[in-house]
């Protein structure tokens, strides 16, 4: 059947460069495996939530509107994961959320735990894709790179998605949106 999907895509500056390139062809990558009725949303954010991309069934104006993505300003990750599911469980049906980021979230709103907890009552499954992160941040910043991660294993797991990793797994992307 059709599927509603959010891709919630971070923009911030904690992925600029690099990290943001590979978040964006894991992106692209999985709207190949898109199906015609799948309706889908493109949010990016910062420590915003912007809605480039409203409800849609072309998946091309998704991919148009990645090209002006650029990395800046501090991260909104629990808001913004609020604001997909929301989107995304708006309809009955299957419903995805495909969360693209470093994990890193220094500027929400909402606590990991309310996130959490607003996720378990939505029916929405939550696929992270993960940025990977730079070998400076693992030297430097050793707890907020394993938070991080913890995070997104705690969206993973609440919800029945996975975490990918978008260098190594963005070709495997489109097998779950079958």
């Amino acid at each position: 059947g059709d599927v509603s999907i959010a891709i919630v895509l971070d923009t911030s500056g904690s992925v600029e460069g690099d990290k943001l390139r590979s978040l964006v062809a894991a992106t692209r990558a999985l709207l190949k495996g898109l199906h015609a009725g799948d309706r889908a949303w493109l949010l990016t954010f910062t420590d915003r939530v912007a809605l480039p991309v409203g409800e849609t069934l072309d998946a091309s104006a998704i991919d148009e509107a990645l090209l002006g993505a650029h990395a800046g300003g501090p991260t909104a990750l629990w808001d913004a994961l609020f604001a997909g599911t929301a989107m995304a469980s708006q309809d009955t049906g299957r419903s995805l959320v495909l969360l693209f980021t470093d994990g890193i979230d220094n500027a929400s709103w909402l606590t990991r735990d309310q996130t959490l907890d607003c996720l378990k009552r939505a029916d929405a499954v939550v696929y992270a894709v993960a940025a990977r992160p730079a070998a400076e941040d693992l030297m430097r910043r050793p707890t907020d790179v394993a938070r991080a991660e913890s995070a997104l294993n705690a969206i993973a797991e609440q919800t029945g998605g996975a975490v990918w990793h978008a260098e190594t797994d963005a070709r495997l992307a489109p097998q779950f949106v079958a």
